[in-house]
């Protein structure tokens, strides 16, 4: 898989904003300096998730500096040690979100069942930071990624809430989040079939290993 390379500019420009020295996240990464200015090439999804980890890791932020409440890093990797100890999708779901709800306060998970949809709901508690789409993108794809990789099967989205307006680089979104997008939403989240929720969790804590190594990008 490959992303728009608008998104090594924006991290880069993160990194900066951080006091981190952004050549050396893309040397670390193994991307040429040359793709910041070629808006056309489309850049690896492992290397920019290479990127992105390398973010958490200098900052021991996963939120980036990106929310008025830090998210120690590691916490992803340990909700997927507990999601995967979990019968079904809807109890790894469940009990991730209790996880969050005690790791930061970031952002809060609700998982909200109707008739024939379940929506994944994310309220964040800092909306108004700049550059919040970078942060509620990755927590998106995460998320999206997780459930997916649990039960080994692409979770289709129905609908795709964003709390943001649509960023320069929306055609991108198509790609990143197949459904129907819904911009200046009250939370951010997205919506899929409620029989998902029923499906078993087939991995394991040594397939979580690889799956962390690619994850949120891949």
């Amino acid at each position: 898989m490959t992303a728009s390379n608008s998104f090594i500019s924006d991290f880069c420009g993160l990194a900066k904003e951080k006091g981190l020295d952004a050549d050396d996240l893309l040397r670390n990464a193994g991307i040429d300096e040359v793709f910041i200015d070629s808006p056309e090439t489309r850049v690896p999804s492992e290397k920019l998730a290479k990127v992105v980890t390398s973010i958490w890791d200098q900052l021991g932020d996963e939120a980036m500096g990106l929310s008025g409440s830090p998210i120690p890093r590691g916490a992803f990797h340990m909700m997927g040690k507990l999601a995967v100890g979990e019968l079904t999708l809807r109890k790894a779901l469940a009990a991730s979100s209790k996880f969050y709800g005690m790791a930061t306060d970031a952002y809060r998970v609700s998982l909200e069942e109707g008739e024939e949809q379940a929506t994944l709901r994310f309220d964040m508690q800092y909306p108004q930071q700049e550059r919040h789409y970078l942060f509620a993108e990755i927590t998106s794809l995460a998320w999206h990624r997780m459930a997916s990789w649990l039960i080994a099967e692409h979770i289709i989205l129905h609908e795709v809430y964003f709390d943001f307006p649509a960023p320069n680089h929306v055609k991108e979104y198509i790609y990143l989040f197949p459904g129907q997008h819904i911009f200046n939403a009250d939370f951010l989240g997205f919506s899929f079939s409620k029989g998902f929720l029923d499906r078993e969790i087939c991995q394991t804590r040594e397939s979580l290993k690889t799956f962390i190594q690619s994850c949120p990008m891949e």
